[in-house]
């Protein structure tokens, strides 16, 4: 729910209010997901899920540094 925040913010104007309900609303979901997992099913869950956001934030990380290195050789190559 904070990426969907984060970007309805940047294309919009949200209000904080906006904000902490959404965040309210999927710690709900996820509340509702997990009410009838054990102990260890919960823990996979959470395991999994890490290793996703890990996934996406190293995918990120690796297109924030491609993106200027492509920017730049585009402005040597017309130079």
């Amino acid at each position: 729910m904070n990426n969907i925040c984060f970007l309805l913010k940047a294309s919009q104007e949200l209000d904080e209010a906006a904000c902490v309900e959404m965040k309210r609303q999927g710690a709900k979901y996820v509340a509702e997901l997990l009410s009838d997992k054990s102990r260890n099913e919960q823990l996979e869950f959470w395991i999994k899920r890490t290793e996703i956001l890990i996934s996406k934030q190293k995918k990120t990380k690796s297109n924030k540094i491609k993106m200027p290195n492509m920017i730049i050789k585009q402005i040597l190559g017309k130079i």
